[in-house]
């Protein structure tokens, strides 16, 4: 049963490595930077809505250990330490919808939390 996972997953690895090797640069970008940057905007915006406090350790300690964890997957698929060649594009966005995403969660905490409640409406 392993062996036949091991044929699957390395064919499938072979077909999408191919096909993000004939992509051009707008078409990755459009493709794999743009959704993921959105994807982690929300994501971390609604981390940071819920919970009160330590909003950026939270943050940062998903960012790198994310980061840490799919390179060690992809390395472990290919048998090889593997540094993406786009990494010098995909890490200034990815970080940047990190932050984006962890101020907008803040930021609509915040102005939740100051918004009157229909008790101090009626007074």
């Amino acid at each position: 049963m392993m062996a036949f996972f091991y044929v699957i997953l390395g064919f499938l690895t072979s077909q999408v490595i191919n096909m993000v090797a004939r992509l051009t640069f707008e078409d990755f970008f459009v493709i794999q930077l743009i959704p993921s940057a959105f994807l982690s905007m929300f994501m971390y915006g609604v981390m940071a809505y819920r919970s009160s406090s330590h909003n950026w350790q939270y943050a940062c300690a998903v960012y790198v250990l994310g980061f840490l964890f799919s390179t060690a997957i992809t390395s472990f698929i290919l048998q090889e330490l593997f540094i993406p060649p786009t990494l010098a594009f995909e890490l200034p966005i990815l970080l940047l919808s990190t932050v984006i995403g962890t101020l907008i969660g803040i930021r609509l905490r915040t102005k939740n939390n100051n918004k009157p409640t229909a008790a101090e409406f009626k007074r």
